[in-house]
């Protein structure tokens, strides 16, 4: 407990896993596992602790909370994960990405092409029938 408010992780989880070799089912040794191993990133292990004392206690109340940190940290860890990714391989075309990519590009090309031949000649059927439907009235 001491070695989690003095912010010392890994003193932290070798202490409670040296505890829970004793004794694996003490609940107070598990969540300090876990809050170890959720200061560390290490998700899997911290999850793993987790559902070990929530199996034993699930009306837990720091457990709890430290699922809801998990839960978040994992996706805060995902979205960076995402950003980082797509920063490293911004630069690169592979030759199916890139030919893949033209075609996608040529395709919008075309559309809007045939979008500027359509529309003029819309615009101006449009503009000639309000004009007989002005004229008439």
């Amino acid at each position: 407990a001491v070695h989690l408010e003095l912010g010392d992780a890994v003193a932290a989880r070798e202490s409670a896993l040296a505890a829970l070799e004793f004794k694996p089912e003490h609940v107070k040794s598990l969540y300090r596992a876990a809050k170890a191993h959720l200061i560390l990133d290490e998700f899997d292990e911290c999850e793993n602790m987790l559902k070990k004392g929530l199996s034993l206690e699930s009306d837990n109340a720091a457990l709890q909370q430290v699922e809801a940190e998990l839960r978040h940290k994992r996706r805060q860890y995902e979205a960076r994960s995402k950003k980082v990714a797509g920063k490293v391989f911004q630069g690169l075309d592979y030759p199916d990405v890139a030919a893949q990519k033209a075609k996608e590009q040529a395709e919008e090309e075309a559309k809007l092409a045939e979008e500027e031949r359509w529309w003029p000649w819309a615009k101006k059927a449009f503009l000639e029938w309000f004009q007989w439907q002005g004229a008439a009235i």
